[in-house]
């Protein structure tokens, strides 16, 4: 498969060299650093950079982080549009477990409660609005929602639909790499948040 890559940081470099082997990538970066993929030097909030990654893929991949600029809600509506655009129709995203629902007030994310540890709800709002930009497209997306991350090798993961797994703990960025490339080779959990720990 020929994959569009948004963020290229330390999770999204650990789907680049897990997947360079079986598949072609190209990747929006801001400066030459993305290794094994076809890279195109741009901002992921400029819709002709955008556009031009997803261009000719199969599939899009964003590991794309945070930041203070609602940069997450910006670019996804700019993929969104491409998307449509080109008819490419499958996403997977590495989200937040913060957007996952509240094991204590269901109805609630668990951002929303007591129950995520963070003092600043901002990035998570970012995801927030993120995750509805997609649930409003017609888009087969995909979002993966890790505990806090880690380095290290470790591949193993387990994983819940909507919620995290029961006792959460620290993963590996190797790991969430393997459970979207996993995700996006099975073509599973189509419309659906997934919670994923070890």
């Amino acid at each position: 498969m020929k994959i569009a890559l948004f963020g290229v940081g330390r999770t999204g470099r650990q789907v680049i060299a897990q997947a360079s082997e079986k598949h072609t990538i190209q990747a929006l970066v801001r400066s030459e650093r993305a290794g094994n993929a076809h890279m195109i030097i741009g901002d992921a909030t400029d819709s002709k950079a955008v556009n031009e990654v997803i261009q000719g893929c199969d599939v899009v991949i964003s590991a794309l982080g945070t930041d203070q600029n609602n940069v997450l809600q910006k670019n996804m509506a700019l993929v969104v549009q491409a998307m449509t655009a080109t008819n490419v129709q499958r996403i997977i995203v590495v989200s937040t477990a913060a957007i996952l629902n509240s094991k204590e007030s269901p109805q609630l994310l668990r951002y929303q409660t007591g129950e995520s540890k963070r003092r600043s709800t901002t990035a998570a709002e970012d995801h927030h609005t993120m995750f509805t930009i997609l649930q409003e497209s017609t888009l087969d997306w995909t979002l993966v929602c890790p505990t806090a991350l880690i380095d290290g090798d470790a591949l193993t993961y387990r994983m819940a639909t909507d919620y995290l797994p029961e006792n959460p703990e620290k993963i590996t960025r190797a790991a969430v790499a393997s459970c979207v490339l996993n995700i996006m080779e099975s073509n599973a959990y189509q419309q659906k948040r997934i919670g994923i720990a070890r």
